[in-house]
């Protein structure tokens, strides 16, 4: 009897330690500027994380720690604990939040795995006027999973940051939502003004760019949050 009281007590702990204790994953997006040590995110994403791994296209993954959070405006900007190895391209922010309905944009979406079979794809989508709560509502079509990705102009520049309206849930599976929001780049910008870190800087378009710049696919990254 007393071995049956011992064994369902072992059963019972461990079932806690599963259960209650196992902690939940969370995944989402993020993007790299500049010298590549720095990711902004979504804070709802991270701010109950007791470790944050930043993912990156064919590998590893590398951790990294929140600098600056801004809990009004959702987002977060993290610091990678090593230097990635991938090759980044230099993100061009652009010179205004771009209130103008109708006005073309997409998001990278990343990939969902580390393989070199894996794909960046270009999610396109149109902003109109709505503007509630410091954000700009965009008829886009995204997953949860796409939430702190780069949203861009047609000439490649940065504008703000998409936001799917689901991201207080904890669920990691994708459910499709047609209506988002994207954090506009002046918040962005004033989360780097306030840091003052050096090697956290931001490169201005120019007002009447010769050419587009690259897509920068290679800063789009996958984070999981536990």
């Amino acid at each position: 009897m007393n071995k049956i009281i011992i064994f369902l007590s072992i059963i019972t702990v461990l079932v806690y330690f599963l259960i209650v204790k196992t902690p939940t994953s969370r995944l989402g997006s993020g993007f790299l500027i500049n010298a590549g040590m720095h990711v902004f995110t979504y804070y709802n994403l991270v701010k109950e994380a007791k470790t944050i791994k930043v993912m990156f296209p064919n590998e590893d993954d590398i951790k990294a720690n929140i600098v600056y959070k801004d809990i009004n405006h959702n987002y977060a900007i993290l610091k990678l604990k090593s230097i990635p190895k991938i090759k980044l391209q230099p993100i061009n922010f652009s010179n205004n939040d771009l209130h103008l309905e109708g006005e073309t944009v997409y998001i990278i979406g990343y990939p969902w795995t580390n393989t070199m079979e894996d794909k960046h794809t270009l999610i396109n989508g149109k902003t109109f006027l709505n503007p509630k709560d410091s954000l700009i509502d965009i008829n886009i079509e995204i997953e949860p999973v796409n939430s702190g990705s780069p949203l861009l102009n047609l000439r490649n520049e940065l504008i703000g940051m998409i936001l799917s309206k689901n991201t207080e849930s904890r669920n990691t599976l994708p459910k499709s939502s047609n209506i988002k929001s994207f954090i506009p780049i002046s918040n962005l910008i004033n989360g780097i003004k306030t840091l003052k870190i050096p090697e956290l800087s931001y490169i201005k378009a120019n007002h009447y760019p010769k050419s587009t710049q690259t897509i920068p696919k290679n800063n789009v990254v996958l984070i999981e949050a536990f």
